[in-house]
């Protein structure tokens, strides 16, 4: 007769033995139930499908929609020169460009230039440049009910005489001051400043000048007088070199006229 005795000993697996790799027949259970489950909730999946998408074309649409107007400006490097004035109208052409287009780079964003777009376009009467024309958006409402209940607006009067019988004092309200002229127009070019992009890649002598508005119209009104601007300041420091220029030529001229007619005199003599 056979006697079974169980045994206490404890199986021993060698540190180095490897569990046997998982069967492919589990993965491919594993993935007919997460079919079967996605298919049970086909449905749902789609309703939410839709109702997302609607939601997210929905907000595309509220978002403001943004045009951009460019244009390029090509600096030339060549100037004409009198040698025998050289040293009174201008230096000689530097090897390297690159300075003299970070320079021209630098004066179609500089302030100077954006004060005269903004006042010959009366930007500060445009409520996309100007944030003070513009009606209060959700933030500002909520700002304006939190200043309000801590000043006690919505309070009734009789709550308010027993918070000052306790000894509790609201704040009161202070009236901000106007915004003098200088200081709107200054806030409107920065707003301009925000929507202006120069860029110039350092390899060529082409500056690219870009502008975003709500509205194409106005964007590329705004660079062309933004380019106009420019334009009329080149060719203002032009004209005023070219007198600085006549005025010394005409000097030289009667330096000469002098010097020739000693000349003449010392023939004679």
């Amino acid at each position: 007769m056979d006697t079974h005795v169980p045994s206490n000993a404890l199986s021993v697996v060698p540190s180095g033995a490897v569990a046997p790799p998982a069967s492919a027949g589990g993965n491919l259970r594993s993935i007919e139930q997460l079919a079967r489950s996605l298919w049970r909730r086909r449905y749902f999946i789609t309703v939410c499908g839709v109702v997302l998408g609607v939601a997210a074309f929905l907000a595309t649409k509220q978002l403001p929609k943004k045009y951009t107007a460019g244009g390029l400006v090509a600096v030339d490097t060549q100037r004409f020169t009198v040698p025998e004035l050289q040293g009174v109208l201008t230096v000689d052409n530097p090897v390297d460009p690159s300075p003299q287009v970070r320079s021209e780079t630098l004066l179609l964003r500089s302030p100077a230039l954006l004060r005269k777009v903004v006042d010959n376009l009366e930007l500060a009467k445009d409520p996309e440049f100007n944030p003070l024309l513009r009606p209060p958006g959700f933030l500002d409402q909520a700002k304006d009910v939190v200043r309000g209940a801590l000043y006690g607006e919505f309070l009734p009067d009789a709550v308010v005489e027993r918070l000052a019988d306790w000894g509790i004092t609201l704040p009161s309200k202070t009236e901000s001051e106007p915004m003098s002229r200088l200081g709107i127009r200054e806030v409107v070019i920065g707003s301009l400043m925000d929507g202006l992009s120069v860029f110039n890649d350092g390899r060529s002598l082409v500056i690219s000048v870009t502008f975003t508005s709500e509205r194409p119209e106005r964007a590329a009104q705004i660079v062309n007088h933004l380019f106009e601007s420019y334009l009329a300041e080149k060719r203002e420091v032009r004209a005023s070199r070219n007198r600085e220029g006549l005025t010394a030529l005409q000097a030289r001229l009667e330096e000469a006229r002098i010097e020739l007619g000693a000349a003449e005199q010392r023939v004679r003599d």
